[in-house]
């Protein structure tokens, strides 16, 4: 993702305009030539300019903000978004991207404002739809959409409702806050490893741990876990220390990587510090079992009856609260243990509970190989269909 500051759409079209013109004086002139060079050099792009306030108009400082931007699906669109809201917002400080592929999971800053500039040309349409969920603690979330031409700035005002029902915690107000701090976009694609970024990062990831200290020690598990949960997934500059004591940049993380040992440390610290959530409560299994650092195909036989048994009864347990991705993860299992109805009910049932999770194409392929597989196995069942 390019991040870019608030104006800069006029620069990006000066850049075009300026890569174009370089591109022309060394191309091949012919009709066929300057066509490919239009196709190439012609990069569609949007801005978002997100201000959340509150009924006075007063700004909401490091509220959630997520984001649908519908493709050619008709089922990507409002009602998915009150429907991920309806489920997942009093989780929402453990959701990064497992509850759909195309959403996009962001943070206004302390004024209460998101800037965001993405590609759009893989987009058909020269107008392009945003649906917004906007979640912040003592407020009722709120599902809004716009609509926006290309290579424009869509400038949009969410207001939030109070809600009177809820008790904010000043404690999880700042752990909003330094959160943001770290999600802050940098004007240029360069900037996220400059040394700058990198000391706003070293703070935020500091002052969270320090939270999420205080929080512990207090008995605080479920707020503790959020804060260690984050503190996993935080973005970093990465650096290497030399002989000589001297430092180099040679990277950025945007999110967990079990290759880097405190995010890993910290993620199982927030699975075995959860209380509440039970998506969480798989990760803390999964250590449990020592399956954590496994790839599914590497469970043996008894560490796959065991996944199915917990996570069928998580399922049964929490139904809606369930992420869409832990209700896919038995399919393989039942599969890989020869209980291929089973694994087409699982399929059915993971359709159901979120259609759009994969496109259909994929859930007609996923069918299909199970069935592939079934057959090869002489499995003696029917054979598993969908309908679409």
């Amino acid at each position: 993702m390019l991040f870019y500051k608030a104006g800069k759409g006029r620069r990006i079209i000066q850049f075009k305009l300026f890569c174009f013109t370089l591109a022309l004086l060394g191309a091949n002139t012919s009709e066929a030539g300057l066509t490919e060079l239009i196709k190439k050099l012609n990069t569609d792009t949007l801005t978002w300019r997100v201000h959340v306030v509150d009924k006075q108009g007063v700004a909401i400082p490091a509220a959630t903000v997520w984001r649908l931007i519908p493709d050619d699906r008709d089922q990507l669109n409002v009602d998915l978004m009150r429907r991920m809201v309806r489920r997942y917002a009093s989780d929402a400080d453990f959701i990064k991207k497992d509850i759909h592929p195309n959403l996009l999971v962001d943070y206004a800053n302390k004024e209460g404002v998101l800037i965001d500039t993405e590609n759009m040309t893989y987009h058909k349409k020269s107008d392009v739809t945003t649906i917004y969920a906007v979640i912040k603690r003592g407020y009722v979330p709120t599902v809004f959409s716009d609509t926006a031409h290309k290579n424009s700035t869509q400038d949009v005002r969410i207001v939030l409702e109070p809600d009177t029902k809820t008790q904010v915690d000043a404690q999880m107000l700042q752990f909003d806050l330094i959160r943001a701090s770290a999600y802050i976009p940098a004007a240029t694609g360069a900037e996220i490893m400059q040394e700058d970024r990198r000391q706003i990062l070293l703070r935020a990831h500091q002052q969270l741990r320090d939270l999420a200290l205080i929080l512990e020690q207090g008995h605080q598990d479920d707020k503790a876990s959020a804060a260690y949960y984050n503190l996993a997934y935080l973005p970093s500059v990465d650096v290497i220390r030399k002989e000589d004591g001297t430092e180099t940049i040679i990277g950025y993380t945007n999110g967990y990587t079990s290759q880097k040992p405190q995010r890993k440390a910290d993620l199982s610290k927030a699975t075995e510090m959860n209380r509440s959530n039970p998506n969480i409560f798989l990760g803390a299994f999964e250590r449990k079992l020592d399956v954590s650092s496994k790839n599914r195909s590497q469970f043996s036989s008894a560490e796959r009856k065991n996944y199915i048994e917990y996570t069928e009864n998580l399922i049964q347990q929490y139904g809606d609260r369930i992420w869409p991705i832990i209700v896919r993860s038995v399919i393989y299992h039942y599969q890989a243990e020869g209980l291929y109805g089973e694994a087409c009910n699982a399929i059915k049932r993971a359709y159901i509970f979120e259609p759009t999770y994969q496109s259909d194409s994929q859930w007609t392929n996923l069918i299909h190989l199970l069935n592939k597989e079934a057959k090869r196995a002489d499995y003696k069942g029917p054979e598993c269909t969908i309908t679409i």
